[in-house]
């Protein structure tokens, strides 16, 4: 008999990623539907939990409430830090 596992993890913590911006690897085209299902994902498993996210532009494709932006430049790109809790 299978049984399936689960990861335990805390109940509140931090989600970081500097995401892609689609300019070196991968299309641009498809950071939407990427982000989309980042944000649900993140939705799924992290209930309460903060998150800060890079990214060049896009960010209300995550569908998550995003509670401040940040302007930054990473490697010379004009990128924004979007932290909220999930």
């Amino acid at each position: 008999m299978t049984r399936s596992r689960t990861l335990d993890h805390p109940a509140a913590g931090l989600v970081v990623a500097n995401l892609p911006y689609g300019k070196r690897v991968g299309e641009r085209s498809e950071l939407g539907s990427l982000y989309r299902a980042l944000g649900l994902s993140v939705r799924r498993a992290y209930p309460g939990w903060r998150f800060a996210f890079l990214l060049e532009d896009g960010a209300d494709w995550l569908g998550l409430p995003i509670t401040e932006r940040f302007s930054v430049a990473n490697g010379g790109l004009r990128c924004e830090l979007v932290v909220g809790t999930v």
